[in-house]
């Protein structure tokens, strides 16, 4: 379970609606299982908190080219920058 800071959405503080458009998004690119569970207010809070839950999953860190192998599997590419 994890609920987003007071009034916010997203590390950006974004519209709930990208917010909630971006885990659809990894949900269906990634094979993910976020689910959102609600809204909640807890006590001394001028805000509500969205609260989401997603499965543990028991890993290790991947290694660089593991990650750019999952990623072009699902049809990214590398951006080579300036």
């Amino acid at each position: 379970m994890k609920l987003t800071k007071p009034g916010f959405v997203g590390y950006y503080a974004e519209d709930a609606g990208a917010y909630l458009e971006r885990w659809a998004l990894a949900n269906r690119v990634f094979g993910d299982d976020v689910k959102i569970e609600g809204v909640v207010r807890l006590p001394d809070e001028d805000a509500p908190r969205v609260v989401i839950s997603q499965p543990f999953v028991q890993g290790r860190d991947a290694t660089v080219a593991e990650v750019s192998g999952f990623l072009s599997e699902r049809g990214f590419v590398e951006h080579k920058g300036r």
